[in-house]
């Protein structure tokens, strides 16, 4: 699908994930995005994930990268709901480990 990209995403995807924006505030231009990331958020680190494009005309994936996570709250065995500086979010995990 494309050169592995600098966080190694694009070959080898282990989640396959629905972000959902919980609380305003964030610079997420969808309430929501489904897509791959190789990791779950982690407490001091940026949650990314990769997504079909808003507008194929300008690219071939969509990026999304948050602010550092702050915290992460278990909602049920295959989602999770994290916060960051200025969102809250939820992400479930529709395959996967």
């Amino acid at each position: 699908m494309g050169e592995k990209g600098r966080y190694g995403m694009f070959d080898d995807p282990e989640y396959r994930v629905r972000l959902t924006r919980v609380e305003n505030g964030s610079a997420l231009r969808t309430s929501e995005v489904e897509g791959t990331t190789s990791a779950l958020p982690a407490v001091g680190k940026p949650f990314l994930m990769f997504g079909e494009p808003l507008d194929p005309t300008v690219g071939n994936v969509r990026m999304v990268e948050t602010s550092p996570v702050k915290s992460i709250e278990n909602v049920n065995r295959r989602a999770l709901q994290f916060t960051t500086r200025n969102s809250t979010y939820r992400l479930d995990i529709l395959e996967g480990q």
